[in-house]
C-alpha cells in the first residue's frame, strides 16, 4: 500500500493536526492551529465564534485580515522580487522566513503555516506563489 504521507523536502514537512486525522478541507483551521500555537479544536471554536460574532467566514484574504487585526496581527503584503515577480512559497522560506517566527500565508486557495523556514501541511505547495501573509513570533 503507497504511503499518503509525502517526501519531506527542503522547504516541506508533512504536518496533520486534524484529530481525526483526515485529508479534507480543512486547510484554515491546520495552518492557524499551528500559527497561533493552538489546538486543532480550539482554532476550529474560534473561526466559528469570530464568524458568529462577525458574519465573515475567515477563509478568503479581506476576512483573514480582519480576523487577524482583532488578534493584533497586521497583514504583510504578498513579496516580490525586484522585478514585481512574486516569490513561491519555497523562495519564501529560504529567503524571507526567519528562525523562531511562524508565517501564515495564503496561497491561490489554501492557506499554510512556515515554521522553521518549512511549510508545515498535508501536501507540498512550495511550488505555488505566496500570497499576503502574517507572522507571530514563537512564544
Amino acid at each position: 500500500m503507497k504511503s499518503s504521507r509525502k517526501k519531506e523536502t527542503e522547504t516541506y514537512v508533512y504536518f496533520n493536526c486534524n484529530p481525526f486525522g483526515r485529508i479534507t478541507g480543512d486547510c484554515c483551521n491546520r495552518a492557524l492551529s499551528l500559527f497561533l500555537n493552538i489546538d486543532y479544536s480550539e482554532s476550529v471554536m474560534d473561526l466559528a465564534k469570530y464568524q458568529c460574532e462577525t458574519g465573515y467566514v475567515p477563509c478568503n484574504g479581506k476576512d483573514f485580515e480582519k480576523y487577524f487585526l482583532t488578534k493584533g496581527l497586521k497583514k504583510q503584503s504578498m513579496p516580490r522580487h525586484s522585478s514585481n515577480k512574486r516569490y513561491t512559497v519555497d523562495e519564501f522560506c529560504k529567503k524571507i522566513a526567519v528562525s523562531g517566527k511562524r508565517y501564515f500565508v495564503l496561497v491561490a486557495n489554501h492557506a499554510i503555516c512556515i515554521k522553521d523556514k518549512k511549510v508545515h501541511d498535508t501536501w507540498d505547495s512550495t511550488r505555488k506563489y505566496c500570497g499576503n501573509y502574517w507572522v507571530i513570533d514563537e512564544k
